[in-house]
């Protein structure tokens, strides 16, 4: 890691700071409570009273405003709690009763369910969305164990609903692996999900099944967790899983467990970052912050060795994560699972969970933190269907995968672990400030991680934050963009050229414009490719890192292999 600070240009369009004395929108019409609307009785445990959903505004506003302890943010632990029941109030317009599971409308587009996918798909929908809000039902329930979400205790709603989706036969259950053909399912990330939550907060809802229940449950979750799985990111979902049912004192094959230990530490590869498929945000919100959990909740206790081993790895991390917010905690439009947004934000509540002392200064922590979540939830074109879209700030179709659902982006309220801290966390106590941002001047900070082949350059004139990634093994916009900044997020490809902050490319090659099949120079037969590919304008297939030398960046953009299989169109960068 190499870091300096100098007068640099950023790459992309920028606009001046706003006024210090200047306020974010969703603060300025939030100094009173309002006097409209009715008032009524969240819980009949207590006397907390919050607006009918009826009352609500299109999008979270800020009541009571704490500027003392937050003077950038206004946030402290409580508007936390008040924007997880605001999500949730809004989540629960689809259910009618404790009786009802939850699911949410598809959404047309290349998301899953489509409209001829098997029922097990609509079953993973509905396991995915019971399972992702609990992100925010979770950390809720911890705080107050009695909490209503419109009239529903979430103990007894969750509780219900998950032991019929983990309880074989039952009409609302999910399939178990034999029952389906044998792959990789979407259960096994949801498993993961759920038991990385349940091991952060054992007093949530686990402690309140019977043993009867208890092991009814378990013959689907047994299954699920030592069922095969992908490699990477998905093996942490399966240590979670079998993790949990250890510690409950169930039999698990400890073998199968400790191997995929190995291998998510065999992932590292320095300064902080494991290698994903390509590098991207999965390294922060998987790695470090599901591997933090698990090393508290199991990992010390079972496998000390290898939880000092991801232990080393997130304070590694933890040096430069800040480095990838703007001044005001936006995050970046960066990488593939984007909707899932600022389930990176997770890393600044989990820095306090770290052994020894915190990493992070907790006042620019939750400084970032909040301005992060404050970024998406007050803005009216996030919520479609009443929960979070799947796209950025509105639904945006290219930035998507088919892997995910309606209820995916839920997962973006990962930083709501932040409620398991306790009252007297620094993270909660310490006054916000700005962190470097502070003596940043007009100047530049950039940041150089020669592993994963990123640099972060933070503008102080701005106050912008920039990404400039350098390996990038496949097509694909979501990490191949030359730069990405927080405050521009990135456009869709147009194939009939121009597109923003990525070169476009044509070939001319009479070989190309014919349609030639590029084997042809070796076999002598040709198989007549279709020419109008050709003709449309593609981006580049990879991106090389090559390193920075005199603050100098090289890097080697690969277009297209060409029909003659000889060495591909490549532009050489520097930058």
């Amino acid at each position: 890691m190499v870091r300096s600070r100098g007068l640099h240009e950023a790459s992309g369009p920028v606009s001046a700071d706003p006024p210090a004395s200047s306020r974010p929108a969703h603060l300025a019409r939030s100094r009173l409570p309002s006097r409209q609307g009715r008032f009524s009785l969240y819980s009949p445990a207590d006397h907390i009273i919050q607006r009918s959903y009826s009352e609500m505004k299109n999008a979270y506003e800020i009541q009571a405003p704490d500027f003392d302890l937050s003077p950038f943010t206004g946030m402290t632990k409580k508007h936390y709690i008040e924007c997880a029941k605001y999500l949730l109030e809004r989540a629960f317009k689809y259910v009618d009763s404790i009786e009802t599971p939850l699911s949410f409308p598809p959404v047309p587009g290349k998301t899953y369910p489509q409209p001829d996918d098997p029922p097990w798909r609509h079953r993973s929908l509905e396991f995915e969305a019971l399972e992702r809000t609990l992100t925010l039902a979770g950390p809720l329930m911890h705080v107050d164990p009695e909490v209503c979400i419109r009239n529903i205790k979430l103990r007894d709603y969750y509780g219900l609903q998950l032991y019929n989706a983990l309880t074989p036969g039952h009409p609302n259950s999910i399939p178990l692996p034999e029952e389906l053909p044998d792959a990789t399912y979407q259960f096994t990330c949801e498993f993961g999900g759920l038991f990385k939550t349940l091991l952060l907060l054992p007093d949530v809802l686990w402690p309140y099944y019977t043993r009867k229940q208890k092991d009814e449950m378990v013959v689907t979750i047994s299954k699920w967790a030592h069922h095969r799985t992908t490699q990477n990111n998905w093996r942490i979902f399966n240590i979670c899983t079998l993790s949990f049912l250890k510690k409950q004192g169930y039999e698990i094959d400890d073998e199968l467990l400790k191997s995929h230990l190995l291998w998510v530490a065999s992932y590292h590869s320095g300064d902080g970052w494991y290698l994903e498929q390509t590098y991207n945000y999965y390294t922060i919100s998987l790695f470090v912050v599901y591997g933090t959990i698990w090393n508290r909740a199991f990992g010390d206790e079972y496998y000390p060795e290898i939880a000092a081993t991801i232990e080393k790895s997130a304070h590694e991390l933890m040096k430069t994560y800040t480095n990838f917010f703007a001044r005001d905690g936006y995050i970046n439009m960066w990488a593939r699972s984007i909707c899932y947004r600022t389930w990176i934000s997770g890393g600044f509540p989990i820095s306090f969970m770290l052994k020894g002392d915190a990493p992070l200064d907790p006042g620019w922590a939750r400084r970032l933190c909040s301005g992060s979540i404050l970024q998406f939830v007050t803005r009216e074109e996030f919520y479609q269907n009443d929960i979070p879209s799947l796209g950025f700030y509105g639904h945006k179709e290219f930035v998507l995968q088919s892997y995910s659902c309606p209820a995916s982006p839920f997962l973006m309220f990962l930083p709501f672990v932040c409620l398991a801290l306790p009252d007297d966390s620094p993270f909660w106590t310490a006054k916000e400030n700005e962190g470097i941002w502070e003596n940043l001047g007009d100047q530049s900070e950039k940041v150089v991680l020669e592993k994963p082949g990123l640099i972060l350059v933070n503008h102080g004139k701005t106050g912008t934050s920039e990404i400039i990634s350098g390996k990038v093994y496949y097509a694909h916009p979501n990490y191949s963009k030359l730069a990405f900044n927080t405050h521009f997020p990135w456009e869709d490809h147009n194939p009939d050229g121009g597109t923003a902050m990525e070169y476009s490319f044509r070939s001319l090659d009479p070989r190309d414009v014919r349609g030639d099949d590029i084997n042809f120079y070796l076999t002598g037969v040709a198989l007549q490719n279709a020419s109008e590919k050709n003709i449309e304008f593609t981006t580049s297939q990879s991106m090389l890192y090559n390193a920075v030398h005199n603050d100098i960046l090289y890097r080697q953009a690969i277009m297209r292999k060409p029909p003659n299989n000889g060495v591909r169109y490549i532009i050489d960068l520097a930058e």
